[in-house]
């Protein structure tokens, strides 16, 4: 789910200039000084929702869950109708594994502003991580109807549709989101996992490219050594998982694999020197 910041209301030209610092705060991640901020501003202007709302992101983003929520009921008393609010108090019962929560606030936005993109993209992803995918879809849908560039939600209908098997629709929707955000390595993840579920040539092209652009990420080496080592590269395999290790040491599955190949590679030694003697 999105955490998004907004846009400032300019209330006032003092206020509208210092949420507009926050909102930059925040974006750039240095949520100690936001939270200052906030905290300070909010002593001059305690009725205004926004400020409150902003609190709240700091909160989430720190991990407070407890703060966030408290902020997000003084925006919403504030605010009632705040879609984003709305949005921003599901993103928090989610992150607390409080699902039924987080789909009620998400209706909740939805029933205020029925074509809210970024509303219909998170409860598509909230019904996603509950299994129907199928709802999922049909939400990602519906928030592409409202925003044709919103890749995230071209990404996510993707592997709504991976999961239910509509892969000529789920290979579509990962290439348009690829032509949205080229440089997406999530994106070229997913188009890589269509394809190898549908038997057709690109995943391993699909997941070098992934991984290229974003090497920091272990899963994509991980997925690209496993693709390698289906198609019986297991030189390509055993570089790809060793990559995936120098991006996390800790990366059980790599280990395991990698450990089997140079089993694999040792028993394909030992063959060719018997045939050779």
């Amino acid at each position: 789910m999105t955490h998004g910041v907004g846009s400032p209301v300019n209330f006032d030209a003092a206020l509208g200039k210092a949420l507009t610092d926050l909102i930059e705060l925040i974006s750039q991640g240095n949520l100690g000084t936001a939270r200052e901020r906030v905290n300070a501003l909010l002593q001059r202007y305690p009725d205004q929702a926004e400020l409150w709302r902003l609190s709240a992101i700091c909160a989430l983003q720190l991990g407070e869950l407890e703060a966030a929520q408290r902020a997000l009921n003084h925006a919403l008393e504030l605010e009632p109708n705040s879609v984003e609010s709305w949005c921003n108090l599901a993103s928090v019962y989610t992150a607390g594994s409080r699902y039924d929560d987080a789909e009620r606030a998400l209706r909740r936005a939805l029933a205020i502003a029925p074509h809210h993109a970024a509303a219909l993209n998170n409860l598509g992803s909230l019904l996603d991580a509950r299994g129907d995918y199928l709802g999922a879809a049909e939400c990602f849908a519906k928030a592409i109807l409202q925003r044709p560039d919103y890749a995230r939600a071209w990404l996510n209908q993707a592997a709504a549709l991976l999961a239910v098997r509509q892969l000529e629709r789920a290979e579509a929707s990962a290439r348009r989101a690829i032509q949205l955000a080229p440089h997406w390595g999530d994106a070229h993840f997913v188009l890589g996992n269509v394809l190898g579920v549908a038997r057709k040539a690109g995943a391993i092209e699909a997941y070098r490219e992934a991984a290229r652009l974003e090497p920091a990420n272990p899963r994509f080496h991980y997925q690209l050594g496993t693709a390698l080592d289906e198609h019986g590269d297991l030189a390509g395999a055993t570089r790809a998982y060793q990559a995936c290790l120098r991006a996390a040491p800790e990366f059980w599955p790599a280990l395991s694999q990698l450990a089997f190949l140079h089993r694999r590679l040792c028993e394909c030694r030992r063959c060719r020197r018997s045939a050779a003697s």
